[in-house]
C-alpha cells in the first residue's frame, strides 16, 4: 500500500512538474515570438524610412538634372535672341544705307 501510495505521488509530482514546465516553456516562447515580431516590426519602419529618404533623394536629383537642362536650354535661348537681334541691327543699318544711297541716285538723277 505504501508503495502504491509513493508510486501516485511520484506520477502526480511528474505530471504537475511536466504542466509548469509546459506552461513556462510555451510563456517563454511567447515572450520570444513577441520579441522576434517586435524586432521585425521595427526592422521594417527603418527599412520603410530609409526608403523614402531615398527615393526623396531621388527625386531631388531628378529635379536638379531637370532644371539644369532647363537653364541650359534658356541660356541657348537667350543666345540666340541675342543673335537675332544683332543680324537685325545689322539689317536694319543696311537698309538705312541702302536708302540714303537710293536718295543720293535719285536727287542726282533730277
Amino acid at each position: 500500500m505504501q508503495f502504491l501510495f509513493y508510486l501516485l505521488a511520484f506520477v502526480l509530482g511528474g505530471a504537475i512538474a511536466l504542466a509548469v514546465y509546459i506552461f513556462v516553456f510555451k510563456n517563454a516562447q511567447k515572450g520570444r515570438a513577441d520579441q522576434i515580431v517586435q524586432k521585425a516590426q521595427l526592422e521594417a519602419e527603418s527599412i520603410r524610412q530609409k526608403k523614402a529618404i531615398e527615393a526623396k533623394e531621388h527625386f531631388l536629383q531628378l529635379k536638379e538634372e531637370h532644371e539644369n537642362r532647363v537653364n541650359e536650354k534658356l541660356a541657348q535661348l537667350h543666345e540666340r535672341e541675342n543673335n537675332i537681334r544683332a543680324r537685325e541691327t545689322q539689317l536694319n543699318q543696311i537698309q538705312s544705307e541702302l536708302g540714303h544711297r537710293q536718295h543720293d541716285i535719285d536727287t542726282a538723277k533730277n
